[in-house]
Order: C-alpha cells, then sequence, then structure tokens
C-alpha cells in the first residue's frame, strides 16, 4: 500500500510538471528577469567535468551548475539545502554537525565520504576520514560565487574521493566593481551578517568577503525508548551553529603577457555547534547477544554531539599562454584543520541484565575482564588534526580549430595526520580512555599522471576520453579511465553516451582503525573499491525552455564497510557488491513574468549480497518550482518531495520502519531597489512535521524544523 500511494504522489507531481511546461513560447514573450536564452544557458562555462571550456551542451558529465539567485530564491541557508535542486541528491545528517550528501541512491553510514569536494580548485577531503565535512562542516552561501556538482564519478580528473560524486565550490559572487553587504534574521535567533568586495588597480585585482553566521536553538524534540524498561520517552537536539569565514583572493599580471597570471587565494573559517544528533544506534547492535536490553538507544535523551573546528587554507595559480594554442598551469595548496567532537553518554545505565539473567556493572577501564562493554555514563571526546599539500603542473591544447584538444598533467599530493585521539571522561572527571589513535601520525603520498582529450569525429558527433594513474604510498596503484561520445543532433539537442570508473582509497581509519577507545581495529590490507557507471543523456533546449533526461547504471564493488569482528571489535573490511540505477528528468520554461520548472528521479539501489536495498534514499525525489517576476517584485514557491524511504539504514542490521513521505513547501518573496534589495524566506510553509532518515540508525529517524523565517537585505555599492 506504502509503494501505492508513492506511485501515485509521484505521478501526480510529474503530470503536474508536464503541465506546467505545457504550450509554446515566443521568444519575445520571455521576461527581462529570463532575458538570458536557454542557448545561452547551454552555454554556461563548466569547468568542475573537464580541464577545457565546456558548458552544459559538451560536457561529458552529468553537471549541475548553480549560481546565486539559484539558491537565493530557494532560500538556501547551507550548501547542502542549495544541493537539494540537483536530481537524484538527498541530504542527510551525519555525525554532529557534518552533512552528508547521497548521490543516486547509495545511502549509508559512510556516505560522507566518496564525494571529492574542492574549494577553489583546492581538494578538501582529508585523510583521517576522506572527506571534508568532519573538519568543514560550514560554508557559508553568502561567501560563494558559484557551486558545480558531477552526480558520479569523477576519478579521472580528480583521482581518489571522486567516487559517487564531484562538489566544486568557488568563493567570491560577483559584485561588480564595488561590493555587497548583506544582513539577515529570522527564527531560532538566526542571523547572517555579510560583506563581499572587489577593486582592480594597476594590473591587480583584489576580491575579499567575511561572513559570520548563526543558527539558533531549534529546540527539536525526539522520541526513542528506554533500554531498560522498553517505554516511550523524549529527547531533545538544538542543532545550534555558529561560523566565522573569510576569503582573500589577489590576481596580478595577464595569462597572454610573458610573466603570466598569478594567482593567491586564502581562505579561513572558525566554527561551533552544539546538540547536533549524535552516534544514535549504530555501533550497539552485537551487544544485543550478551545484554537483555529493550532497545538500542544507549544514549537516552542525550544522543547529541558537539564541535570545534578550525581551517586555513592557502592556494597558488600561475598560468600563461604558450604560443597561439598551448597554455601552462601550475598549482600549488596547503591547508591545515583540526576538529574536535564531544559525545554526550553521560545517560549510558551503571548495570545491565544479561541474557543469562544476572546483573554486571560497566566497565571504567578498558583493563576490565569479564564486565560489559560499554563504560559508565562518560563524555566522548575525539578529533584530529590534519593537513594536506599538493603541486600539479598541466599543459592544454585550447585551439578550437583543431580536431583534437588535449591536456596532459602530472602532480604530488602529501596527506597526513597530524594528531587523532579519543577520550573518555567519566562524570567525576575521571579518565576512562586517553589514547592517541593508531592513524596518528600517519600520511600517504601519491604520485599521479592523467591525459584528457576531445577529438571531433565528423560535424556533429565528438568523443571526450581520458585516463588518470595514480600511485599511492599505502594503497598501491589505481587507474581511472573515461570515455563519453557526445552527438550535437542540431541546434536544439544534444545526446551523450557516458561510460566512466572511479575508486577510493581507504582513509586512515579504515587502514589503520581508531583503536580500542573506539574498538575499531586495523586491517592493513584493506583495497580500495570502486565503480562503474553508464550514462545516456537527452538535452532539449531552445530560447525559454530546457530538457533533461537521463537514465544511468553503476556497479560498486569493494564496497568499505564497518564490520563487527566481535561482541566489541570492529573492522572497516571490504565486503559485497552494490549496484543502483535510474532515471532523472528535469524540466525548466519561462513564459512572460512567469517561470516553471523543477525534476523528478526514480533511483533503486541495493547490496547485491544482502538483497538488502539502501531504502533510506527516497526511491522518488522531486523539486518543484513555479515563480513569477514583476515589475521590481519576485516570487517564487518551491516544493520539496520525497516518497518511499525508511526512518533508518536498511543495511545496518537493525529493524526498519516507512519513513512518511516528505513534503516541503517554501516561499521566497523579494524586493528590489536600484541597488538594494530585500526578501522574505519561509521555509516549511504549511508546518508539516517531516522525518529525514537517519543513516546512523537514531530510533525514529531526525525530526526536520518546522515553520521558520528570514528576512533579509542587501546593499551594494
Amino acid at each position: 500500500m506504502k509503494r501505492l500511494k508513492a506511485r501515485r504522489g509521484v505521478c501526480r507531481a510529474s503530470v503536474l510538471l508536464l503541465a506546467l511546461s505545457a504550450g509554446s513560447v515566443r521568444a519575445e514573450e520571455v521576461s527581462s528577469l529570463f532575458d538570458l536564452s536557454l542557448e545561452s544557458l547551454m552555454e554556461l562555462q563548466v569547468s568542475v567535468a573537464s580541464p577545457f571550456e565546456s558548458n552544459v551542451a559538451t560536457t561529458a558529465a552529468s553537471v549541475s551548475v548553480l549560481r546565486p539567485a539559484d539558491w537565493e530564491r530557494r532560500g538556501a541557508r547551507t550548501v547542502e539545502e542549495a544541493l537539494e535542486q540537483i536530481p537524484s541528491v538527498a541530504t542527510y545528517a551525519s555525525l554532529n554537525s557534518a552533512r552528508m550528501v547521497a548521490v543516486r541512491g547509495y545511502a549509508n553510514e559512510i556516505s560522507v565520504r566518496g564525494l571529492a569536494t574542492q574549494l577553489d580548485g583546492v581538494p578538501l577531503n582529508n585523510y583521517s576520514y576522506a572527506t571534508s565535512a568532519y573538519d568543514l562542516p560550514f560554508l557559508s552561501p553568502a561567501l560563494l560565487g558559484g557551486i558545480e556538482m558531477i552526480r558520479g564519478p569523477g576519478s579521472t580528473l580528480y583521482g581518489t574521493d571522486a567516487f559517487h560524486g564531484v562538489l566544486a565550490l568557488t568563493t567570491g559572487p560577483d559584485t561588480g566593481p564595488g561590493g555587497l553587504a548583506r544582513l539577515a534574521a529570522g527564527s531560532y535567533g538566526d542571523g547572517v551578517a555579510a560583506v563581499n568586495g572587489f577593486h582592480a588597480a594597476g594590473g591587480a585585482t583584489l576580491r575579499g568577503g567575511a561572513a559570520l553566521t548563526r543558527h539558533g536553538d531549534r529546540s527539536l524534540d525526539y522520541t526513542y525508548h528506554d533500554p531498560a524498561s522498553g517505554q516511550p520517552a523524549t529527547g531533545e537536539r538544538r542543532d545550534a551553529e555558529n561560523d566565522h569565514a573569510a576569503y582573500l583572493h589577489a590576481d596580478f599580471g595577464d595569462r597572454e603577457e610573458k610573466g603570466g597570471l598569478l594567482k593567491i587565494n586564502l581562505f579561513a573559517d572558525d566554527y561551533q555547534s552544539s546538540r547536533f544528533p549524535g552516534v544514535g544506534r549504530q555501533f550497539y547492535p552485537p551487544l544485543q547477544q550478551k545484554m537483555a536490553l529493550q532497545s538500542l538507544s544507549l544514549a537516552a535523551d542525550r544522543d547529541t554531539g558537539d564541535q570545534k573546528s578550525s581551517f586555513g587554507m592557502l592556494g597558488l595559480s600561475w598560468q600563461r599562454r604558450l604560443g597561439e594554442s598551448l597554455a601552462l598551469e601550475l598549482d600549488a595548496w596547503h591547508w591545515q584543520a583540526e576538529q574536535t567532537w564531544h559525545f554526550d553518554f553521560t545517560a549510558y545505565p551503571t548495570s545491565f541484565m544479561t541474557t543469562g539473567g544476572t546483573v554486571q556493572a560497566c566497565r571504567t577501564s578498558l583493563t576490565q575482564a569479564n564486565v560489559l562493554p560499554t563504560f559508565c555514563p562518560h563524555d566522548i571526546y575525539q578529533g584530529t588534526r590534519d593537513q594536506r599539500t599538493g603541486v600539479k603542473v598541466m599543459l592544454t591544447e585550447e585551439d578550437r580549430r583543431a580536431m583534437t584538444v588535449w591536456a596532459v598533467g602530472v602532480g604530488k599530493d602529501w596527506q597526513r595526520v597530524d594528531d587523532a585521539f579519543v577520550q573518555r571522561i567519566g562524570v567525576g572527571g575521571q579518565p576512562y580512555v586517553d589514547i592517541h589513535t593508531p592513524f596518528s601520525g600517519t600520511g600517504r603520498q601519491i604520485n599521479y599522471l592523467f591525459v584528457h582529450a576531445r577529438s571531433a569525429l565528423g560535424e556533429r558527433l565528438s568523443a571526450v576520453y581520458g585516463a588518470r594513474v595514480d600511485q599511492y604510498s599505502d594503497a598501491g596503484t589505481a587507474t581511472s579511465p573515461r570515455l563519453g561520445l557526445v552527438w550535437q543532433g542540431g541546434i536544439h539537442w544534444a545526446g551523450k553516451l557516458l561510460y566512466n570508473e572511479a575508486f577510493r582509497a581507504p582513509s586512515a581509519a579504515e587502514r589503520y582503525g581508531s583503536g580500542p577507545g573506539s574498538q575499531q581495529m586495523a586491517n592493513l590490507d584493506i583495497q580500495p573499491e570502486t565503480i562503474r557507471t553508464l550514462e545516456w543523456i537527452w538535452q532539449y533546449y531552445r530560447t525559454g525552455q530546457d530538457t533533461e533526461l537521463t537514465l544511468y547504471r553503476s556497479r560498486w564493488e569493494d564496497g568499505i564497510v564497518l564490520n563487527p569482528v566481535t561482541q566489541t571489535v570492529s573492522q572497516y573490511q571490504n565486503t559485497g557488491v552494490n549496484q543502483a540505477w535510474g532515471i532523472e528528468l528535469s524540466h525548466s520554461r519561462h513564459w512572460r513574468d512567469w517561470n516553471f520548472g523543477g525534476n523528478v528521479s526514480y533511483t533503486r539501489s541495493r547490496n547485491n549480497n544482502t538483497g538488502l536495498e539502501y531504502a533510506a534514499f527516497p526511491r522518488y525525489l522531486l523539486n518543484l518550482t513555479a515563480g513569477r517576476d514583476w515589475e521590481r517584485w519576485q516570487c517564487q514557491l518551491v516544493q520539496r518531495i520525497q516518497l518511499d524511504r525508511t526512518m533508518t539504514d536498511s543495511l545496518a542490521n537493525l529493524p526498519v520502519q516507512d519513513a512518511p513521505d516528505y513534503w516541503r513547501t517554501d516561499l521566497h518573496l523579494e524586493r528590489r531597489f536600484d541597488r538594494h534589495r530585500v526578501w522574505l524566506d519561509i521555509r516549511n510553509l504549511f508546518d508539516r512535521q517531516n522525518i529525514v532518515p537517519s543513516l546512523y540508525n537514531a530510533e525514529g529517524g531526525i525530526p526536520d524544523e518546522g515553520l521558520s523565517a528570514r528576512l533579509g537585505s542587501e546593499w551594494q555599492w
């Protein structure tokens, strides 16, 4: 019955999407807001998916390009909320305030890994956990000038971690010759203050900005069952955070001249969060073999976590044209980051009834024998300090008249974990565990070589192909090829057939384990996981409208998962084969003062060994928009729909329940003046009690926030 309701819902939404786009549109009917034709939109430059100049029509990838107006019209407060408008993308809570971005069905506890993230061209994923989401969990959209995302493998371009996708962020919104100042305030005591500026003089340009962001106490109630009595109870999470960030870009010279163009990029961030979702029930299923538990919600009403982190980055780039068609680019970067988590385990019981009917006390140290594996009520502190340094040299053929353009490059990457620790401190201040984890002080070096080319195979057909070879100091050698055929069938449509491979090398924690304090042991023989994806894309575009249809299928082998080895010890292992397949349909249409659009995706993904589906990812995912722009006013209504999903991860050996359908309606209203604008964002307009699946298996999922509003103003000079 649930599946039938979901199908009816997606049918109604699909009919609405098609109905909104019905009818013809003449070019002269497009309003001033949308006077950029769809042909021009298809020519919008894409940098994340190719080393050459490319656009949406010629790029051999499933790529989305977002500009500030795209997420501002949706009232997005975070990068993850901005990504919600992309087909087959769903976001989830991870540990503490980290967010997971799941792509095309694969949603589980380590979905936070496998997405290669870049900021101003600098790779951000760390060695500790193969992600940037932990030590840089928040990037203010007020400082961003663009977001580009590849859905699917990107290792041919970016190496490890570009497994399920690639996310490229660019700081520095277009401010014109002056600058922008922004203030916004809203429900829960939320607030944003940001400034961005631009200055040019004497052949040099400076662009910089800073932002202060506060998300206040949301007082989100959640329900659970008491581990001893089995009775229902309630806890509360705050989901409160504060972030301070700043960037500076300095450009000197010109790439067309002898001295070339030198770019210097700086970025710094300081972040703090309070009482976000904790570890849920993810690590406790083995305890059921020894304890007479009524529930695995051992954190009870304190399943929460806090975080502090800081991040600093320097990026350098020198570019110069060599003759008419060749261009040389040298890039170098270095960043350092540190983060500390705090988990509240002070609600742990001091004793348990065993399955044999006896009462046993909790542990007060690692050395105690014949006691239950849980520690007495305590707080856990866990943190890392990472750094990453890299250099890259790339030579590119840029002559558009050539039948083949190409790029070849070499590079070296140094990744290091300066420190990693775990502390478990009893409620009286006594230490139960105080260790440096086994991966503390470890490092990795990567040498890589890549070649990319695009060849014309006729007047309308072109081939995009390439490969990258990565040599790891700790994980062997990996090769990632790609091949794409792009058929420009006419001035209004294009077809693409794409094949991509990707890999993800084990992180330091997956290879060396987190030690006895976290009950995770080393696996020095663990191998990289690999994925192969086949896609077919059809695009139609003309003035006032555009349509894209994508079919895809992927096969994920040697997937890295955390498996229990004993009742108290787990280990990251290569296991199983996973598959996903689906369809994505996107459409937008502009008619007079109106704009309509959206996308619908259908996704199936499963683990072939168990036969279980990645059911926390919605089988049907829809984003629908309708808006009007008249005179100096703009109004945009956004509908987010997720159908046919579960509250928790079905692969985690825990009972799962179907989650209620997710319907969220957001409203954006804006008034523009000559150099000033004001806006009102209303989120969850109808105050629905939505649930977001918990990939750490918190009981009942993660309650989403209710009705909220934010009023903002921006000045340009």
